[in-house]
């Protein structure tokens, strides 16, 4: 995951993966290793809320180009 994220610390992934399981988004499952390993899986709620949120994240990438140009068009004004 934080390979796809980018630019996250692991403290603060850590931290949003657990909140997203105590919320009921996400499952957690430890397999003890060596290496121990943790993977993460959608719940039922989870994968609905992400039904919803797929439209929002198509749109805004397709409309990112203009948000950039807003954003140089805006900093050029600036003093």
């Amino acid at each position: 995951m934080k390979k796809i994220i980018g630019d996250i610390t692991q403290r603060v992934l850590t931290e949003n993966l657990r909140t997203l399981e105590r919320d009921g988004y996400v499952t957690r499952t430890v397999m003890s290793g060596p290496p121990i390993v943790v993977s993460y899986a959608l719940t039922k709620t989870g994968v609905e809320v992400v039904g919803f949120l797929r439209p929002l994240v198509l749109w805004a990438e397709a409309h990112f180009p203009q948000v950039q140009e807003n954003r140089a068009a805006y900093d050029k004004a600036q003093p």
